[in-house]
């Protein structure tokens, strides 16, 4: 079962597309895609706005913001990456 995000239950990730916070009012998030080590290193425990969709590490399951606003943030900021990138180009969301 796959989500919104790409969240595969069961499967190993290697990479978590997140929304970083950027502090910016034109532009308050950025879609990041770390390793899963520096998503729960340097974001989920460092960055309280970030909206972090969830991910395995160590054995656990973490997101962080990952609401109804946050899913609706995230989906957006893909979509606007999207339209910005030329036609033809690959995008990989793990």
């Amino acid at each position: 079962m796959v989500g919104s995000a790409g969240f595969e239950a069961g499967a190993q990730q290697a990479h978590v597309t997140a929304c970083h916070a950027t502090g910016s009012r034109t532009n308050p998030y950025v879609v990041i895609s770390p390793s899963v080590s520096g998503t729960f290193h340097g974001h989920y425990r460092q960055h309280e706005r970030d909206i972090i969709p969830p991910f395995h590490y160590q054995e656990n399951t973490y997101s962080l913001n990952w609401g109804a606003d946050g899913r609706a943030v995230q989906n957006a900021a893909i979509q606007k990456l999207a339209r910005l990138l030329p036609l033809g180009t690959l995008v990989t969301i793990h």
